[in-house]
């Protein structure tokens, strides 16, 4: 599915308006950018992870053969 652009600015400024919200709850910006970092760390595993997956799966035979 291509990226849709129009969704991906509305998720960007979610994701600021969460950094803000964090922000105004006393969270020092050091922390909210560590729990990000975290958090980037487990997208980066689960890219990778899925990317593995769909590279080592096994190709389904054609019918009839």
């Amino acid at each position: 599915m291509p990226d849709n652009p129009e969704l991906i600015d509305q998720y960007k400024d979610e994701l600021h308006q969460l950094i803000q919200r964090m922000r105004n709850d006393g969270i020092p910006l050091d922390t909210t950018r560590f729990v990000f970092q975290e958090t980037t760390e487990d997208l980066d595993t689960m890219v990778y992870s899925a990317s593995g997956l769909s590279q080592d799966a096994p190709e389904k035979p054609e019918k009839g053969h």
